[in-house]
């Protein structure tokens, strides 16, 4: 196979991965975790924080580092709202969406055990 070929491949599998999202999406995605007190402050305090900027020009690592802190915020938003203190952990409900989010960061960071 080519290079051109096995693009083409990960291309028609990016489509079908796409669709069965679509699919997902259709269901309920939201789970409850458990998140460390640290972590959970700190997620709460990057929810609280203002963080307008002129993004003209952003790159696609940029794309990819706002549209983690927005992740990051919008679970300190769910914490803020509706997460409850258990010992040193605070249990949340949120959307898969964001577990997703948390999950490819701690991949890309090497936090990821095998």
């Amino acid at each position: 196979m080519t290079d051109a070929d096995v693009l083409a491949t990960w291309k028609a599998d990016e489509s079908l991965l796409a669709q069965m999202g679509a699919r997902l999406s259709e269901q309920p995605t939201e789970i409850e975790v458990r998140i460390p007190r640290g972590l959970a402050d700190a997620a709460v305090e990057a929810w609280q924080r203002d963080g307008d900027s002129d993004l003209t020009g952003e790159k696609c690592e940029e794309r990819i580092v706002r549209s983690r802190a927005a992740a990051l915020a919008l679970i300190g938003a769910a914490l803020e709202d509706r997460g409850r203190v258990d010992g040193d952990d605070v249990i949340v409900t949120i959307d898969a969406w964001f577990v997703g989010d948390a999950l490819n960061a701690a991949d890309d960071y090497g936090l990821v055990q095998p």
